[in-house]
Formats: C-alpha cells, structure tokens, sequence
C-alpha cells in the first residue's frame, strides 16, 4: 500500500513538473529553438518602424509570435523584402501551426537582428508579387535563379498534398 501512494505522489510530482515546464515555455518566454516552437518573444517592441525593410535580405531567418488561442506562440522562419516591404514565406501553409494562428490573429511580432516590431500579417494575394517573391527565395535561399518560376500547374495541395507556399505581408498594426 504504501509502495503504491509513494508511486502515485511520484507521479503527481512528475505531472506538475511536466505542467510548470509547459507553462513556463509558453508564457515564460522560452524562445523558439531551430524547429522547435516557443513561447513569447523576449524584448520590447521598438516605437517605429522602419520605412525599408530592404535590410532583410542579408538576414537568413527571424522569429515570429503568432498566438494560439491566448497563448503566444513563436517560430523560426524565413524573411523576405519586396519594394521595400518585408514579407513572411511558407511552405506547407494549410498545415503550419504558426500560420493558421496568424489567419485567426493577425496581429503579430516579429524579431529580427534581436529587435522586436509589432505588426500585422496580410496574406499576398497580388500573383505578380508573388511571382517576385518566388524567384527571390529561390535565389536567396537555394542559390537558384530561373526565369519565371511556376508553380506545378493545376495542383492543388488537397488534391495531392504536395508542398506549396504562401507569403504574408508585413503591415503597421492599426
């Protein structure tokens, strides 16, 4: 008897361990780690914007604080600039955890260099930015550069599951 309330306050020791860590690592402001997620980003954010994010093509990857539900919820991703925009790539969009949060909550931080700015993500809808912003990353991130890039015509993600991307453009909260 006494081997089996040992073992259940063991496990209850355990279980609010594990509950305190996952608290801790979302609202603490434990930060995303490579591909694993974190909670609130560390920082202020700055009181201006800058007026060209042109800068963001010599950065590799910034993090993003999206929230789930009431929670913060930050990630690790790439960046992109257009016309002196700042835009958000992803691949595998309806399946992004990071994504969907910002579909239901726009309103999102993003840390770039260790400066935090508060904005507001928009999905790109313009296929002539879109198009720019493709042949960017290509550049960019894989060292390619090709002419009109496209992608696989007539595929739909439901259809196949095949990766496909989206772009988020970075605009002032109101």
């Amino acid at each position: 008897m006494r081997l089996r309330v040992l073992g259940m306050r063991v496990a209850a020791f355990f279980a609010a361990l594990v509950l305190v860590a996952v608290v801790a690592w979302l609202v603490g402001g434990v930060e995303p780690y490579g591909p694993i997620a974190g909670g609130r980003l560390r920082g202020e954010p700055e009181a201006s914007l800058p007026e060209d994010w042109s800068f963001v093509d010599r950065v590799a990857e910034v993090q993003v604080e999206t929230h789930l539900g009431p929670l913060p919820w930050s990630v690790t991703t790439w960046c992109l600039s257009h016309q002196g925009r700042l835009y958000l790539p992803a691949r595998n969009c309806l399946e992004k955890r990071w994504v969907k949060n910002l579909l239901a909550d726009p309103d999102v931080r993003v840390r770039i260099q260790g400066r935090s700015y508060e904005l507001r993500a928009i999905k790109e809808e313009d296929p002539d930015v879109y198009q720019a912003l493709i042949e960017q990353m290509l550049i960019k991130y894989l060292g390619i550069e090709a002419e009109r890039p496209q992608p696989v015509a007539g595929v739909t993600p439901e259809a196949d599951g095949r990766a496909y991307g989206c772009a988020f453009r970075m605009e002032p909260r109101r």
